[in-house]
């Protein structure tokens, strides 16, 4: 499994290991098939990477902002 970059676009395909604070600051929770963008890649031996993601809406409003563990997301290709 390839390790994510910052800026990276993925696809949420599990809720397992997902770390989701203060849910009333944000629009909804995560939820499986969300598209996000890696805005931070976390690292803290001795505990497996994990990456923060931004979700938003057309409106460009934030939906929510959740740790992930990287078996939890798949990348999307995105055209330039």
């Amino acid at each position: 499994m390839n390790t994510l970059n910052e800026y990276d676009v993925v696809r949420v395909l599990s809720l397992d290991g997902m770390e989701c604070g203060e849910l009333d600051r944000y629009w909804r929770a995560p939820e499986i098939g969300d598209i996000a963008t890696v805005v931070m890649l976390l690292r803290a031996q001795p505990a497996p990477d994990g990456y923060l993601l931004e979700c938003l809406d057309d409106d460009g409003r934030t939906l929510w902002l959740a740790t992930f563990p990287r078996e939890a997301l798949e990348p999307v290709e995105t055209s330039s």
